[in-house]
């Protein structure tokens, strides 16, 4: 402290701040602010599908007769194994008519929308049979 009082410091503080402080010398101006920048569009997300199960051999696919085309059509008849089919009558294959009252339903089994004989039917239902061990394959020829 200075003067002996406890508030001359003060009253010298005072004289500093009162007087102007000098001019500093001219800042440059400062620069522009930026543009704002547009975030950027958002980009979809390329859809994940869970991969594809390993596809099974189809049981059905390897029975004399069978096209590919046949395969869903048993699929969505409950038709899935080769005991399944050797169980089929060839009705349920082919399809059936029934008369009662003077009315013909007609029932287009489980292959009707396919161009079938009621033979190649028949074979691929014998073939089933075979495969399911059901009936041996030389008794089938004779």
């Amino acid at each position: 402290m200075t003067g002996g009082t406890p508030f001359a410091f003060l009253r010298g503080l005072r004289s500093k701040l009162s007087h102007p402080a000098p001019a500093l010398a001219p800042a440059e101006a400062p620069a522009p602010a930026p543009a704002p920048v547009a975030a950027p569009a958002p980009v979809a997300a390329p859809a994940i599908h869970p991969p594809e199960p390993p596809v099974a051999a189809d049981p059905l696919r390897d029975i004399p007769g069978i096209l590919a085309p046949m395969l869903p059509a048993f699929r969505a008849n409950g038709i899935t194994t080769v005991e399944d089919l050797a169980a089929c009558a060839t009705d349920d294959l082919i399809g059936w008519t029934e008369e009662a009252g003077g009315k013909t339903t007609t029932h287009p089994g489980i292959l009707g929308d396919m161009a079938m004989s009621r033979q190649q039917c028949d074979a691929i239902i014998l073939q089933a049979r075979i495969r399911a061990g059901w009936i041996e394959a030389g008794a089938a020829t004779s």
